[in-house]
Order: C-alpha cells, then sequence, then structure tokens
C-alpha cells in the first residue's frame, strides 16, 4: 500500500501564529515583516499607564 506523505504542522500559539501571518503577507513595511507591530489592546494599555503618571 502506498501512503500520502503527511506533514506534521507544528503547533503554534494564538500569537506566534498571527505575527507569522502578518509577517508573511505584509508587503514593503520591513517592521510588519519583523514582526515589530503593536496591537490595539497595547496602545491602550500604553495609553493609560501614560494617563496615570503624574507629570509636575
Amino acid at each position: 500500500m502506498l501512503y500520502k506523505k503527511i506533514k506534521k504542522i507544528p503547533k503554534l500559539n494564538k500569537a506566534e501564529m498571527l505575527k507569522k501571518y502578518i509577517s508573511r503577507f505584509s508587503s514593503g513595511n520591513i517592521s510588519l515583516q519583523f514582526g515589530n507591530y503593536i496591537t490595539q489592546k497595547e496602545i491602550t494599555l500604553k495609553k493609560d499607564n501614560i494617563l496615570k503618571h503624574r507629570f509636575i
């Protein structure tokens, strides 16, 4: 009997998979290709942390 070769797909968590897809399908933007991007959730956290700060 002949069996088809089955590729083993590595298990990636959601963040790693998202980073892989963005880097693969982004064209021309080197920051995205290297995975340097910020999600909306991270932007809101940074904004909230800055607003909590007391500037003199």
